[in-house]
């Protein structure tokens, strides 16, 4: 059994870099995992953003070591903790929380 089976790992950032290794390396251990990344341009970014397709394959990757996934991103507007409450409701309470994110100029 690995050993954080039964545990949700929230990791924002996930769509590329740190986060998507944490993802990976977290659902290596068992740990189901909520991916958020805002994959939308930010205008004081001085790199790339994330897109869809970079999620969706930190998903992939994550899925392939046999724990669930939920992906989302969560835009600027209210709305954005929707996610978090379609986790909680679908899941559990987050059982750690690696907070990933780009760095602005």
């Amino acid at each position: 059994m690995a050993k954080l089976s039964g545990k949700v790992a929230l990791i924002t950032g996930a769509a590329r870099g740190q986060g998507r290794s944490h993802a990976i390396r977290l659902a290596e251990d068992g740990a189901d995992i909520v991916a958020i990344d805002l994959v939308a341009s930010i205008p004081t970014a001085y790199y790339p953003p994330a897109v869809s397709a970079d999620l969706q394959l930190t998903a992939k990757l994550a899925e392939g070591e046999g724990v669930r996934v939920l992906t989302r991103s969560p835009s600027s507007s209210p709305t954005r903790l929707a996610p978090l409450r379609e986790w909680r409701f679908r899941w559990t309470a987050a059982s750690c929380h690696a907070a990933r994110r780009g760095i602005r100029k």
